[in-house]
């Protein structure tokens, strides 16, 4: 069963990504960021529409029980919507550096436009090598967590991880994004958005599939 969250939940989560609050951060301080930004999220889910899909507590000694929603939507809220929001909020100068969604856009373009170029390349070859290429990009096999691929990728983040901290691998979230990896560079090589781009980097950082046990 994929991982549930409540607003207030998001909202902490997104502090500490962003590194708004940390472990120096005093108590009324903590309190006072983490009822701002639920405000914010609470404005987005309501404007969006965003669907709740349970319900569950923010915290182990909370008395009441609150909607929560899905991996995708607390991603989207705080790696979206509340982006510039944060980059604005946080005093961390490597986290500034992070890549806003325009950055994606921009990169879907070049991409797109690389495409083209290849598109005329492939128009000058013989029939025969055409025809093999061809065999070869549309042989996409889906991937399961047995997958080699799937297994390698999983080796290299768990190998990154015990390094730092020890983590649990969201195993069942990778195999989804290798899959969509998969089928954005066989269905829409070209035609990237930044949704496109953002999965190709996001794969390529282990911190995106990993939580602190």
């Amino acid at each position: 069963m994929d991982k549930e969250y409540t607003v207030m939940q998001i909202a902490i989560e997104g502090l500490e990504k962003y590194k708004i609050i940390k472990e120096d951060t005093s108590d009324s301080q903590k309190e006072t960021s983490i009822d701002t930004v639920t405000k914010k999220v609470r404005q987005i889910i309501k404007e969006k529409k965003i669907e709740a899909v349970g319900k569950g507590k923010s915290t182990s000694t909370a008395k009441r029980t609150a909607k929560t929603y899905s991996r995708e939507a607390r991603n989207f809220i705080l790696n979206e919507y509340l982006f510039d929001y944060f980059i604005n909020m946080t005093r961390d100068e490597v986290i500034k550096l992070l890549k806003s969604p325009k950055y994606y856009e921009q990169k879907a373009q070049e991409l797109n436009g690389k495409h083209e170029d290849k598109i005329i390349d492939f128009l000058e070859l013989s029939y025969e090598q055409q025809s093999s290429m061809s065999y070869q990009s549309n042989n996409n096999e889906r991937l399961t967590k047995y997958s080699k691929k799937v297994r390698e990728k999983k080796n290299e983040i768990m190998l990154e991880a015990v390094f730092s901290k020890f983590y649990t691998l969201n195993i069942d979230e990778l195999v989804e994004d290798l899959n969509k990896k998969n089928d954005i560079e066989t269905y829409k090589t070209g035609d990237y958005d930044k949704d496109d781009i953002r999965i190709f980097e996001k794969i390529s950082d282990w911190n995106n599939y990993v939580e602190k046990n």
